[in-house]
């Protein structure tokens, strides 16, 4: 057991067990907004025996899931643990790729033979390796929806495990194992999701909180895979079948969410998670918020009742961890990989200037504008928001100085409606840049060896557009809708309270590593929260 003989057991012995809730896309105005219609037991209990941070921000560029959950227990940003986006170009792949693909590995868990995932691309030790690493019998388990998720807060020395909408079944890959842990495939034998096909979603919650909300069948939302824009919806899919739409579908509503609980339940009693003396950790991502809400927007009906969900699975998570694990012996910690933005329609009908910048549009300028000055060819190798690659190969064989290439870029991409700013490869490189709030979080972002060529920043209210849709909304940028998350810790030797001072997601890891008394993440660069200590 890992102690300090310095005073009361609460404060000097590390938790049995350390949870970790991650809901993706949750922003923080969503406690304050809708806190007074919380029942007892979840959410509300969190806030008032927790210590809660009204200000906490990821201070960085970029504000995706894959950065997002690389934050949480590394305590580093992208320009030290690599994770730059959900998507880079990979100069020695020469095509875009995501962080946790790993050609050397296959999905286990399902019939499908598919490219696995792994953390092999992290940069930076987490919470879990270096547990892992004070403590060979710990154990670290990480489950989302999402392969990112899971298999970047598990780090390298803990398991994955996450859904496949084109098998419909929880799954891992190689990396951790020849075969899926056993307990979880006999989740997968209870085929769970298929269950819940033609079951119908409705509104959770109080009807008062959806006097909150935007009209139901807002012009703005989607028909996301035959759910339509109104309550209430069949889950069945496009096709009326079990099949990758109706596992789409199905993966927005709190049914998912539900059954993901369940495996999560599954994992506590299979691992015997916090059952004994030496600590373990538990990471949890909740996807459907993200998925629901890129569709339906945060002003919405669909996530106005999925808060309440959110606040159902906190409490139910609550009581089965005071029931296994036991009240006072374990610590959770709820936040967010990011929040998100208004949609920008709405902003627009309220008078807001606000709108969507195409990809396409932005490649298209660029080739357009390179091709004018330096000679026709396709001048764009990727572009995946914010994130602009040039063509390397032909910045070579025309023999031009890469800077005035990305210069020239940017020159262009100003230009494009919508865009605030852009900055160059060698501006983020050198720092040549002018020195505010915003520039110095874009520079956190950059991995020299996996940031684009230029940084888009898009303006206020402005999101980044997918296939001309003008539907749904988005995230990514260092505006404050975009930054701003929970951030509660609850259990042993956490005092409760609401700080007003401003703090980092990059302070998560350290106090973590701190209550489990094991060596802070390698390139950690956060504080520990000591105002949420006794």
């Amino acid at each position: 057991m890992l102690c300090l003989q310095t005073g009361a057991a609460e404060a000097t012995t590390a938790p049995r067990l350390v949870v970790v809730v991650s809901v993706d896309q949750m922003r923080y105005d969503y406690l304050t907004r809708f806190g007074r219609f919380f029942g007892d037991g979840g959410l509300k209990r969190l806030l008032r025996e927790g210590s809660s941070f009204s200000d906490a921000h990821y201070l960085y560029g970029v504000t995706y899931t894959g950065p997002g959950h690389a934050v949480q227990l590394t305590g580093a940003y992208a320009y030290r643990n690599g994770v730059v986006g959900n998507s880079y170009f990979d100069d020695e792949a020469g095509k875009m790729v995501q962080p946790c693909d790993d050609h050397k590995t296959q999905l286990t868990g399902c019939k499908v033979k598919a490219l696995g995932a792994s953390p092999r691309n992290l940069l930076a030790s987490t919470v879990g390796d270096e547990l892992r690493l004070a403590n060979r019998e710990s154990k670290v388990v990480a489950i989302s929806l999402k392969d990112r998720a899971s298999v970047l807060l598990a780090g390298r020395r803990g398991k994955a495990i996450w859904f496949d909408k084109m098998a419909g079944r929880f799954v891992s890959s190689t990396y951790y194992g020849d075969n899926l842990v056993d307990w979880a495939e006999r989740f997968n034998d209870l085929k769970r999701p298929e269950a819940d096909f033609g079951k119908v979603w409705d509104r959770n919650g109080p009807a008062a909180a959806y006097e909150l909300a935007t009209a139901d069948d807002a012009p703005w939302e989607t028909r996301y895979e035959g759910l339509g824009r109104t309550f209430p919806r069949t889950i069945t899919g496009l096709q009326n079948k079990r099949d990758y739409s109706y596992f789409k579908a199905w993966s927005n509503t709190p049914y998912a969410m539900q059954v993901e609980l369940d495996l999560v339940k599954a994992a506590i009693d299979a691992e015997g998670l916090g059952k004994d003396d030496v600590p373990d950790i538990l990471a949890i991502g909740i996807s459907t918020f993200d998925y629901a809400g890129h569709n339906y927007g945060p002003h919405s009906h669909e996530l106005t009742s999925l808060i309440f969900d959110v606040d159902s699975f906190t409490r139910d998570l609550l009581a089965f961890l005071d029931a296994r694990v036991g009240a006072g012996k374990y610590v959770l910690a709820l936040t967010a990989d990011h929040g998100t933005a208004a949609v920008p329609e709405y902003m627009t009908s309220l008078g807001h200037d606000a709108g969507r910048v195409w990809p396409e549009d932005l490649a298209a300028a660029v080739n357009a504008g390179l091709s004018k000055r330096f000679g026709k060819g396709v001048w764009t190798a990727g572009l995946k928001a914010p994130w602009l690659w040039v063509n390397p190969k032909l910045v070579k064989a025309k023999k031009l100085d890469q800077k005035t290439v990305e210069e020239e870029a940017a020159r262009v991409l100003r230009k494009v409606r919508g865009v605030s700013d852009v900055y160059t490869r060698t501006q983020l490189r050198t720092g040549a840049y002018p020195r505010t709030r915003l520039t110095s979080q874009i520079a956190r972002s950059f991995h020299p060896d996996r940031g684009g060529d230029v940084y888009i920043l898009p303006r206020v209210n402005w999101i980044w557009g997918y296939m001309k849709r003008t539907v749904g909304t988005g995230h990514g940028t260092p505006y404050r809708y975009d930054t701003h998350v929970p951030l509660i810790l609850f259990g042993p030797g956490i005092k409760p309270g609401l700080h007003a001072k401003a703090v980092e997601l990059i302070d998560l890891a350290p106090t973590l590593a701190h209550l489990l008394r094991v060596t802070t993440p390698s390139q950690s660069e956060g504080r520990i929260l000591h105002e949420a200590l006794k």
